[in-house]
Formats: C-alpha cells, structure tokens, sequence
C-alpha cells in the first residue's frame, strides 16, 4: 500500500510506540537495477518481520550508504524538513552532502536553474546504516504487510 510521509509515520508508532527510533530497524534489502536506475530500499522492525516499509528513489543522481559512521547531527548543522521526516525516512535540508555535490561535482551541469533547485537529500535511517539520496523527485513510500 503507498503511503504518505505521515501515514508512515503513524504506523510506526501505532505498531511499535512513540519511543521507537531508526536504531529498531534493519534493512533487509537495497536494489539498484540500472536499467531502471531506481534505488529501493526496504526495511522491518526487529520484533515485527512482517511488516516490511519500502521506499523507492527515481531519478537518481547521487546516492551514499554509510554504515557505522553516524554523523555529529549538532556539528554538521544538520537540518530536517518540517514537511516530510519520520524516524527512519527524512529530508535533509542544506546538509554538507548536498554542498559536496554542488561545489564538487558537474551537478549544475545537469540541473539549471529552476530544476536545480528541485534537488532534495533524503536519508533512510536504520541500525548502523544510512542510506543517502539526492534525486528530485520525492520517493514513493510503500508499507507492505507479509503474511
């Protein structure tokens, strides 16, 4: 079932409580078939492996997977949309990822103006692992009840 933001975040905490964070998730799965260049990242709550939460990037043009590294969220300045975070799927905005790729890499090349300014820096949180991604477009978030 595709979800919002909101509805995600809901579910979780009717599922697992208030208190839970992404260190009670565990990605179960990253595929990035170049033909599609779609990166889909799926991930389940520890006590529960029959829900699985499922979030899928299109348009694709950086993507990072930092395991056991978490960043100083306070050093880096880190800041998070009001509009779309959850605990284990956020939109960072003006992060040092996001500056990297605009001073250092032929992003402008490809985006201009307008469209560059499309460019968003979502991360998925899990245990251990984050899962970076600078696309344009917002990701299609999927809850998926196995039986």
């Amino acid at each position: 079932m595709i979800v919002s933001i909101k509805e995600l975040q809901e579910d979780i905490f009717r599922k697992f409580t208030e208190k839970t964070n992404g260190g009670d998730f565990g990605i179960v799965n990253i595929e990035f078939p170049l033909i599609t260049e779609t990166l889909v990242v799926s991930l389940e709550h520890y006590r529960n492996q029959n829900t699985i939460y499922k979030f899928s990037f299109e348009n694709i043009q950086s993507y990072m997977l930092i395991q056991e590294n978490l960043p100083d969220e306070k050093k880096e300045g880190v800041l998070y949309s009001s509009d779309f975070k959850s605990i284990i799927l956020k939109e960072l905005i003006n992060s040092k990822y996001m500056e990297y790729l605009h001073s250092w890499t032929d992003l402008k090349i490809f985006f201009e103006g307008i469209a560059l300014k499309k460019i968003r820096h979502y991360c998925v949180y899990a245990q251990n692992i984050l899962v970076n991604v600078i696309t344009d477009q917002v990701p299609i978030i999927e809850i998926i009840e196995k039986d």
